[in-house]
This record gives structure tokens, sequence and C-alpha cells, in this order.
């Protein structure tokens, strides 16, 4: 008989793999952006750094509560009030939004080394971001799709 092997998927280990390696993400960002801040000017640090702190906390709560986006997803969809339906789509998509805001609002850097490593970090902190949302949302509206 030939074994199979088969995925052992858990929502909860690969959404917190994903939040991980958002966080390391923005991180590196940061880290980036603050070593050039000397060549980029005060406007071209201080505006992106301020939406990568944000999102580093949004996120980083997010990871650390162990929140999960399965219920942001249903609550998103179930209420009602524009309030909490504004609520529940900043939780589930504010990491998002602000990575894409933060991608828009990048400064030139001069240095290759420097610009190359930040669009790294930049572009895995987006595609994280997608892949941890898109994530929630399908799990949380799984039952609604059948």
């Amino acid at each position: 008989m030939a074994s199979q092997k088969t995925i052992d998927y858990s929502f909860g280990n690969t959404v917190n793999q994903l939040r991980i390696a958002q966080l390391v993400a923005l991180g590196l960002q940061g880290v980036t952006l603050f070593m050039e801040s000397d060549r980029i000017g005060l406007f071209g640090f201080f505006l992106p750094f301020i939406f990568i702190i944000g999102n580093l906390f949004l996120s980083g709560k997010r990871w650390y509560n162990e929140i999960d986006g399965r219920y942001d997803a249903q609550q998103l969809v179930n209420v009602s009030d524009p309030a909490l339906k504004a609520q529940y789509a900043i939780a589930l998509f504010g990491g998002l939004v602000l990575a894409i805001i933060t991608h828009f609002s990048t400064p030139t850097f001069t240095s290759g080394f420097a610009s190359f490593m930040y669009h790294i970090a930049d572009y895995g902190a987006i595609a994280t971001a997608i892949g941890c949302a898109g994530l929630e949302c399908f799990e949380g509206l799984r039952g609604k799709l059948r």
C-alpha cells in the first residue's frame, strides 16, 4: 500500500507564521528606513515610519493576543451597524491597508543595498498581509460560501 503525504493544515499555525513573517518584514523595513534617515530627510523618513509603526502595533497586537480573524470576517458580514462594520474591517484589513500606504509613501533611497532590503521587506509585508487577511476571510466566510 502506497503511503500518501498529507498537508497538516492548521489555521492557527498558518496565521501565526504569516503574522510573524509580517512582523519581521515590518521590523526590517523600519530599521532600514531608520538607517537611511540621514540621506532621505525628515519628511521622507517620518511619514512612512509612522505607517510602519502603526502597522507593527496593529499586527503585533493581533499576533500577541492571538486574535482570531475568522470572527472579524463573520461579524463584518453579519452586523448591520456601520460603526461596527468599520471596526471589524479595520481589524481585518488594517495591516494590508497600512502596508499599501507605506509602499506608496516610500522615499527614494540613494544606497542600492538599503533600497533592495527595504523593498524586499516592503513586498514581504504586503504579501504576508494579503495572505493573512485572505486566509482569515476565507476561513471566516467558508460556511457562508457553501
